[in-house]
């Protein structure tokens, strides 16, 4: 106390002052305090005028009381003594945080701009260069984690986005199902699996040699071969599950794959299939155990709609080709002149009639427009510009034949897609033109069909008549080397469609030594066959069979078309080759025919060098026989 110039005191209860530390300094007395308060801490003047800080502390019970004084001007100088070098250190102190704060901040700055630039690499599309990753683990190496494996994420979306924009170009552009799935089973590969595989039902038809006993399939992988055994069961499977992980395959006792030696460690399966059809099943195998991500179940079920739009564009095709093939193939076989154009006023199919008529080549002629390929203005104007107003146009040819021919328009989807024209003879033409004088009662309609069946068989009789002394005027064959195949398949599906009307099977087959190429006239060959399987089917019952077999024997070509058919005596067999002899049955009496048919095939096959020939019995069908060299004979 005494450094500081304070005193001490020690006062008994009832204020008495017991001692002093300094009694020549108490006469100016003691600072007032009160009693009743056991300590306090005050400041306080004294008689003189001087300013004393006061502490004082009172025993137990209040008998004694401390009081030490000291002079204010003396703490003062003591908290500016203590303040002096705590101001230093406070200042050092927030010298120092100042610096570890600029430090850091620069830190994080330059972070955060190394990690902008790097943004702004991922916004250009720039994914391939990695983000540093460091071991702080601060927000802002938290931060970086995150955009790498933003980047990771967007590179990988990209690649796939990439993946499934290439196999929408492999099935946008081939209609052939293997090329269009192959891009697809080589992504399924991406995911790991040994083996990607897709199953089509078999009534999933893809072309027009399609067995529909046999499944059709598809796949690649190390071990595709490995794993084919379970098609069908996984195909089977599919149907009732669309979607399927199984991890355990041995363990699916709804696949029943007990008997199997070898077993993938896990199949994934995603059923090909739309609103209205179940097509079949892509799925994948991995040969050891996999598990299967929802990320992967989400890709294979994108390759699966791609495999199931290659599918259903592979059958549109098909179907759309055998369409065109049908119609083509009824053309060849209508005898009048038909012309089919598209909405340009371009060829886009015509029956031999026409190309004999009009003096067309087929080679050169399909899509070509119409005004450089017909040199009739009537019959030009006719196909450009058909209406009903218009009705039909009688068209002159060079040879004196007029042909009366009438236009139709093909509409779909209200506007126009092209036209068709049919070219008959006069008589023909003026006979169908009957129908349409107006409003007919029931008996003047039969005088009228009955004119016009007449009428057209006048001109079949005619045609046939022609057709017979060209050929027995020994007119030069045009030979060729032709396809004995597209013969018989051209013939067979132009009267297809007459067989159905009359619930017949027509079945076709050949020998395995059948020659693909003979030497013969195409024209004469096609009418010869199409004769014997027009007989065939006139004379078969409701619900028979014919069967059109072709094959080498020798070094001829032999045809034979066997039916179910009412058969044929001896009597009649050795007559039946006559011009104009017809069977007369009492069954078969409403069979209309001018009997120059089988005329006409004997002719076709002698000019040829070959022979004709029947083996038949009554009432249990017959076999005609067309037989000709496969190699024409040269002259001279």
């Amino acid at each position: 106390m005494d450094e500081l110039n304070g005193m001490g005191f020690l006062i008994d209860g009832e204020g008495q002052l017991l001692y002093a530390s300094d009694v020549d300094n108490i006469l100016g007395g003691l600072p007032s305090y009160d009693p009743e308060h056991p300590e306090s801490f005050y400041e306080s003047s004294m008689a003189d005028g001087t300013r004393q800080l006061v502490y004082t502390k009172s025993t137990l019970g209040g008998q004694w009381t401390v009081m030490l004084t000291v002079p204010a001007s003396q703490a003062q100088e003591l908290a500016l003594d203590l303040a002096t070098p705590m101001s230093g250190v406070i200042i050092l102190l927030g010298i120092v945080v100042t610096g570890g704060l600029y430090i850091g901040l620069n830190s994080v700055a330059k972070a955060l701009h190394s990690l902008i630039e790097e943004t702004n690499l991922i916004t250009k599309g720039q994914l391939d260069h990695s983000l540093e990753i460091d071991k702080r683990v601060d927000e802002v190496g938290r931060l970086r984690h995150s955009f790498e494996k933003m980047r990771q994420s967007l590179k990988a979306r990209i690649r796939e986005m990439n993946r499934l924009l290439k196999i929408s170009r492999g099935v946008a552009s081939s209609l052939e199902i293997g090329a269009a799935v192959r891009p697809i089973l080589e992504s399924g590969l991406d995911t790991g699996a040994r083996s990607v595989r897709i199953v089509l039902a078999s009534d999933v038809i893809l072309d027009e040699s399609h067995d529909s006993s046999k499944i059709t399939y598809f796949g690649i992988g190390p071990e595709t071969e490995k794993f084919s055994d379970l098609d069908h069961k996984i195909l089977a499977f599919a149907k009732d599950n669309p979607y399927a992980r199984l991890q355990n395959p041995s363990r699916a006792s709804q696949l029943g794959l007990d008997e199997y030696a070898f077993l993938p460690g896990a199949i994934l399966v995603v059923a090909l299939r739309d609103e209205r059809q179940y097509y079949g099943v892509l799925w994948l195998a991995f040969d050891t155990s996999h598990s299967i991500t929802d990320e992967e179940m989400r890709f294979v079920a994108t390759l699966a709609g791609q495999a199931t739009l290659a599918t259903t564009n592979a059958q549109l095709f098909m179907r759309a080709k055998v369409g065109r093939q049908r119609l083509a193939a009824i053309l060849a076989s209508t005898v009048d002149p038909m012309l089919v154009t598209d909405h340009l006023g371009c060829l886009l199919l015509a029956n031999p009639a026409a190309w004999d008529v009009l003096g067309l080549d087929k080679s050169t002629t399909i899509g070509q427009p119409i005004k450089k390929l017909i040199s009739q203005p009537a019959l030009v104007d006719l196909l450009l510009t058909p209406n009903e107003e218009q009705g039909s146009v009688e068209i002159p040819l060079g040879d004196g034949r007029v042909f009366q021919a009438t236009a139709s328009q093909v509409v779909g989807e209200d506007r126009q897609l092209g036209g068709v024209c049919v070219m008959r003879t006069l008589m023909r033409g003026y006979a169908t033109m009957l129908e349409l004088v107006g409003n007919l009662n029931k008996q003047q309609m039969g005088y009228v069909r009955k004119i016009v069946t007449g009428v057209e068989s006048m001109s079949r009789l005619v045609e046939n008549l022609l057709d017979l002394g060209r050929i027995e005027a020994e007119v030069g064959l045009k030979l060729e080397m032709l396809s004995v195949h597209d013969i018989v398949a051209t013939v067979t599906e132009a009267l297809e469609l007459h067989a159905q009307q009359k619930n017949i099977a027509l079945h076709v087959s050949s020998s395995a030594q059948t020659t693909p190429l003979i030497e013969a006239d195409q024209a004469l060959l096609q009418q010869a066959l199409q004769n014997l399987v027009e007989n065939a089917i006139k004379y078969t019952l409701e619900g028979g069979e014919i069967w059109v077999r072709y094959g080498v024997k020798d070094t001829r070509m032999v045809f034979e078309v066997q039916d179910t058919g009412v058969g044929i005596s001896p009597i009649n067999q050795q007559r039946l080759f006559e011009k104009f002899y017809r069977v007369e049955r009492r069954d078969v009496t409403e069979q209309r025919g001018t009997g120059l048919g089988l005329a006409i095939v004997k002719s076709i096959a002698e000019q040829h060098g070959g022979e004709v020939w029947v083996k038949s019995e009554l009432d249990a069908g017959s076999i005609f026989c067309f037989a000709i060299p496969i190699r024409h004979a040269k002259k001279g």
